[in-house]
């Protein structure tokens, strides 16, 4: 079976779609809200906002992607949320299939936290690296990228690509031992 018969079989079912999309747009909201937590804390659990207030800030937040990130940066959030939702799609399926994981997560895994790497802007360096190493030596060490900090994302899409075609390879496997 070919690998688009492997995706055209699992994306039959409507569950492997919901969670794709879900997952990519749990992605895209950690991606636009972390930056901004202070306010989100603020808004959410210290202030004497009403619910619609608190809903109506959040909303008016999403603005910020459009806004705060090129138009390189947003594709590339993007890209990385869909391979992320098309990855724990497989994982999922590939568990349900197989009760034992056999090496799947890994990859996936060490994709979605390298994404994670790439999520800011190139002004910033990125989210993570600000928060670890402090903005002055984040926006050091993105400068001396040739992409400026945009190399965490395009590895991560290169990593999450080779986990979603290993993924696929195994739930091609039968689930019958080889002799």
């Amino acid at each position: 079976m070919s690998l688009q018969m492997t995706f055209f079989n699992i994306y039959k079912k409507p569950l492997y779609w919901l969670i794709t999309l879900g997952v990519a747009l749990l992605y895209v909201l950690i991606a636009i809200w972390i930056p901004q937590w202070s306010l989100i804390d603020y808004t959410l659990f210290k202030s004497t906002f009403t619910a619609s207030q608190k809903i109506h800030i959040l909303y008016e937040t999403l603005g910020w992607f459009v806004t705060a990130n090129t138009l390189t940066s947003q594709i590339l959030t993007i890209v990385i949320a869909l391979l992320a939702g098309i990855n724990v799609a497989l994982l999922v399926h590939y568990v349900a299939r197989r009760v034992r994981i056999v090496r799947t997560g890994g990859v996936g895994a060490i994709a979605l936290v390298l994404s994670i790497f790439g999520v800011g802007c190139g002004a910033c360096g990125s989210v993570i690296l600000s928060s670890l190493f402090g903005l002055t030596v984040a926006t050091g060490i993105a400068g001396f990228l040739p992409l400026k900090g945009l190399e965490f994302s395009l590895l991560s899409i290169v990593i999450l690509i080779g986990s979603i075609v290993y993924s696929a390879h195994l739930i091609q496997q039968p689930l019958t031992c080889k002799p």
